[in-house]
């Protein structure tokens, strides 16, 4: 095994707490202020551990079209497709519109909506729609993958992004709108059409856009950390969760580590890969002694949206694991606590009262009204409960999952349900089950559901931070 035959580093920054070694299994480490220690190699985003795991399947990603087929793409490659189209003309006008070095010279994140339905919003719409055909075995949106990939690559495409304002957002949006989308349906698209000619060109570009983006080893020491924090860093604990943003726990970071996963599995880097492994570790071991995610659970209104989009990308990582043959809950003893994690989001479903401890820690936040109620019961459900398909898929038989299939069963009963009850299970159930045996108890909060209940088998719930529809990409049957 490669040893990482380094510097080890311990960062404090925002705590004066003693020295001491991380416990990485501990079931709970939520409150832990040790600081974070990171081992440090040159040209390469620093570990907290190493890792004996490494990457066997070069194609696989979150997808395996040799082993499935994937029937339940349809509607969400349907939905909206007139805004995002992509066949390849579309795609070529699109992709050049944001082929620069620095995104910030075509698009504005440092608004309060970050860019929000803009042109990274379409850019990742589109790029999952082309993905979602290709999976299906529609090689027009493969070659439009393919083409993205090229024109992206030959401009050096965002490898000079800088900061938005005195926020990571630019940094943050162009891992979740242009890097992550592409990365993954690059792994469908080369499944399907074998690897580009220009691969090695594609790699050494990813790499530079990922560094750039995520953490830059080859910056200014105290400049490295783009949005995977690694320099500096603060372990973030209650009751304030001062400095959250910079905590390695948070999602941002979690974020930029699938996406260095995913690079590491598509051009066989080890450490990239590593990389994935070491956030889900991490931010795993955030989860307190109640399974919530404190750093996601105190946005305010948005906590259990930002948590159950935390916990997707938690399983995103580990279906990635599983792709290469690497069973995460036998090499890592913390990966109960997605179980811990899942369960506190139903009990939230079931009792808004739970998360308040965490949501009042920010009582205004952008995307809702009050920190009393969390929103996810509009469009919002979509991004809180996309991990609900993978869940399911991974572990059928778990106290979890039966308890998200009692409220499927609620739901096509004809028993009569409490309005609040009613809208909450819908929230959780409604893009994850098709819908038809339980119309009579279906509920409309945005103006578009009732059409939709009609047009589709299955409500489409793809977002960027699902990367497409997760009905699409795990719901698939064997060959």
């Amino acid at each position: 095994m490669r040893k990482l035959a380094s510097i080890l580093i311990t960062l404090i920054f925002f705590s004066h707490v003693a020295d001491a070694a991380i416990k990485w299994n501990n079931t709970s480490s939520s409150g832990n202020k040790v600081p974070y220690k990171f081992i440090e190699l040159e040209g390469h985003i620093p570990l907290a551990r190493e890792h004996e795991l490494f990457p066997t399947k070069s194609d696989v990603l979150l997808t395996n079209t040799n082993q499935f087929d994937y029937p339940n793409c349809i509607d969400s490659i349907k939905n909206n497709r007139r805004l995002y189209p992509y066949d390849l003309n579309s795609v070529v006008q699109l992709t050049k519109s944001v082929a620069t070095r620095n995104i910030n010279e075509v698009i504005d994140f440092a608004g309060p909506q970050g860019d929000d339905h803009g042109i990274s919003d379409k850019f990742g719409m589109t790029i999952n729609k082309a993905h979602m055909a290709c999976l299906k075995g529609e090689l027009a949106g493969c070659t439009s993958i393919w083409t993205a990939m090229n024109i992206l690559s030959k401009a050096s495409a965002f490898t000079e992004n800088t900061k938005a304002g005195n926020t990571p957002e630019t940094f943050f949006q162009t891992n979740a709108r242009f890097l992550k989308p592409l990365l993954a349906a690059y792994s469908t698209a080369s499944q399907r059409l074998g690897r580009h000619k220009k691969d090695e060109v594609f790699k050494t570009w990813m790499k530079d856009a990922i560094f750039q983006n995520t953490y830059n080893p080859y910056a200014e020491k105290g400049s490295r950390d783009r949005d995977l924090f690694r320099e500096r860093v603060a372990r973030a604990t209650g009751p304030k969760y001062s400095n959250s943003g910079i905590d390695p726990a948070q999602n941002h970071s979690l974020h930029s580590g699938l996406i260095a996963m995913m690079y590491g599995v598509l051009w066989g880097d080890p450490h990239m890969y590593h990389v994935g492994l070491d956030g889900f570790v991490i931010t795993l071991s955030s989860v307190d002694n109640k399974g919530a995610l404190p750093l996601e659970a105190i946005r305010g209104g948005s906590g259990l949206y930002y948590s159950g989009a935390t916990l997707h990308t938690l399983l995103q990582i580990y279906e990635i694991a599983k792709n290469q043959g690497h069973d995460l809950n036998k090499v890592y003893p913390i990966s109960t606590n997605i179980h811990a994690a899942a369960s506190f989001l139903l009990d939230v479903v079931e009792n808004e009262k739970l998360i308040l401890k965490y949501s009042k820690v920010n009582k205004n936040n952008s995307m809702c009204s009050s920190y009393k109620k969390q929103c996810f019961h509009d469009n919002n459900r979509d991004t809180a409960f996309g991990w609900v398909t993978i869940y399911l898929e991974n572990f059928p038989a778990h106290e979890n999952s039966k308890r998200i299939i009692s409220f499927y069963e609620e739901l096509k009963s004809k028993k009569p349900i409490d309005e609040k009850r009613k809208a909450n299970l819908n929230a959780v159930i409604k893009a994850n089950f098709n819908h038809e045996v339980f119309r009579h108890h279906l509920t409309y909060p945005t103006k578009y559901d009732k059409k939709d209940s009609y047009d589709f088998e299955m409500f489409p719930n793809d977002t960027n931070w699902n990367i497409g529809s997760p009905r699409c990409l795990y719901d698939g049957v064997s060959k």
